[in-house]
């Protein structure tokens, strides 16, 4: 294969496999990130741009995301919202594969093969899919990590004042798409002191590149430093479930083969991809300018940073995503490595992790491209034509999530104008017609009927999801008087 077959043939794959998640449902944290600047009149909540980075004070404020949706204006059509996600998970994938040639240099692999290793999983993983046809900042800041690490390979190795400015233009553009973009960043400050210590660059004098490193990490880091006089030491940070660490540090390294993949899968994906970190990891030990330091302390350095500066240890599988789109091409390279051993039982496992990977992300995506990200438009209609066509008093398990979820959809349509959220307080004045369960286990099972204030609702409709974000819905309906 040519190297043109290689990139454009994949490009195409990435772009069909993303394209369909562009159209799904928005979930809570998008209408969450929407409801910042937009009111349920569709009107704007803030007074400007500037208010996007001084006024909001949310955690789940990503400031490029916000200000993409505040400029589309509140009508837009979800897939709008969209693009500039897709657009960097495209660029995610192209630069995926530039990496990966250039940690092998042609002596492991071929530029084909290493555009095929570098490319070919980020195109397929399912959670890379979600995350780049989601309106949120992942997909912005994953792409800002793969673009400064070849940036600041390529300052190392030439030592141009335009790489350093525009490692800084990056890197800027990486934290105002989402703050996880932080171990990458302290990572790649490893790296540049390493390689200045061991003289493992050849950008000329010390002195100098110190100070172009000075600028490249500088801008960001005064820009970080603003940020948190103006908005983050004020944020508030939106509640979840306290996870263990080490649950989350399983499903974190499962994550790629598959973003919702069975509880019993969690385990052996986890150890499958740390072996293939290792894998990939050694043979990248040749890697020009100690590149090797950057992506192996980012191991290190990403879990210890979110977890330590997580309030109330609110750290999640996806906020390693950042990190993980730099380590999933080193995981391409162990799978190649593996598929080129002499021995038959490493070339069996390589076959192995080619196998559960096609498979687990496979039917991952198939479930995501029939369920999305929830069915919450599907499910108010069905309680619209259940109803008698009078306003319509619908409840819920969990008001600030099904209530936020279903506002957003009635001010952006007429058709359910019918409809009321009725939050739980109310309840005793006031019966709900219909009851609106919620729940995120991969398999959930609703019960038939629920009891709320002596009265009957019979589960009427349930709703699923795919993952790794959303929820399925189920809906009850009155059944006694």
């Amino acid at each position: 294969m040519t190297r043109r077959r290689v990139i454009w043939g994949i490009l195409l794959l990435a772009a069909l496999l993303r394209l369909p998640g562009l159209w799904t449902d928005f979930w809570l944290d998008e209408i969450w990130s929407w409801t910042l600047v937009w009111d349920l009149k569709l009107q704007s909540r803030i007074g400007g741009v500037w208010d996007i980075f001084t006024q909001i004070h949310q955690d789940n404020n990503n400031y490029v995301n916000t200000l993409f949706l505040y400029l589309c204006g509140p009508s837009a059509a979800l897939a709008v919202y969209r693009i500039p996600a897709f657009l960097a998970g495209m660029a995610t994938v192209w630069l995926g594969g530039w990496l990966v040639v250039r940690w092998t240099q042609g002596r492991e692999l071929s530029e084909p093969t290493a555009l095929l290793v570098g490319m070919g999983l980020l195109a397929t993983s399912q959670v890379e899919v979600v995350y780049s046809s989601e309106a949120r900042g992942y997909a912005l800041a994953g792409c800002a990590a793969l673009a400064t690490q070849w940036c600041l390979g390529a300052l190392l190795k030439s030592g141009q004042w335009r790489i350093a400015v525009a490692y800084a233009l990056i890197a800027s553009a990486g934290f105002l798409s989402h703050l996880s973009f932080l171990p990458v960043f302290l990572a790649h400050v490893v790296w540049s002191l390493a390689a200045i210590i061991w003289r493992r660059h050849t950008a000329g004098s010390w002195k100098l590149l110190l100070v172009k490193l000075t600028i490249a990490f500088g801008i960001p880091a005064l820009l970080v430093g603003w940020l948190w006089l103006v908005d983050l030491s004020q944020a508030k940070v939106g509640g979840g479930p306290e996870l263990q660490p080490w649950l989350v540090a399983c499903d974190t390294f499962s994550m790629p083969w598959g973003a919702s993949l069975p509880e019993w899968c969690s385990l052996p994906c986890a150890l499958l991809m740390v072996g293939l970190l290792i894998t990939g990891l050694w043979s990248l030990r040749r890697a020009a300018n100690l590149e090797i330091v950057s992506l192996a302390s980012l191991t290190i350095i990403a879990p210890a940073v979110l977890f330590g500066l997580a309030p109330d240890g609110l750290v999640y599988p996806r906020h390693f995503l950042v990190s993980l789109s730099l380590l999933i091409p080193i995981a391409g390279v162990g799978i190649a490595h593996w598929l080129a051993a002499e021995r038959n039982l490493i070339r069996l496992a390589g076959m192995v992790a080619v196998g559960v990977w096609c498979l687990g992300n496979g039917s991952e995506l198939v479930r995501f491209y029939e369920a999305g990200r929830g069915q919450y438009q599907t499910a108010l209609d069905h309680i619209t034509a259940g109803s008698s066509g009078r306003l319509t008093a619908v409840g819920g398990d969990f008001d600030f999530r099904n209530s936020m979820v279903m506002t957003f959809y009635q001010a952006r349509s007429k058709k359910y104008q019918s409809l009321r959220y009725l939050p739980q307080q109310a309840w005793n004045q006031y019966r709900p017609d219909w009851i609106i369960a919620h729940d995120q286990t991969r398999d959930s099972q609703f019960p038939k009927e629920i009891q709320a204030l002596g009265l009957t609702y019979t589960l009427d409709g349930t709703f699923p999801y795919a993952g790794p974000v959303g929820w399925h819905w189920a809906t009850y309906k009155l059944t006694t008087p």
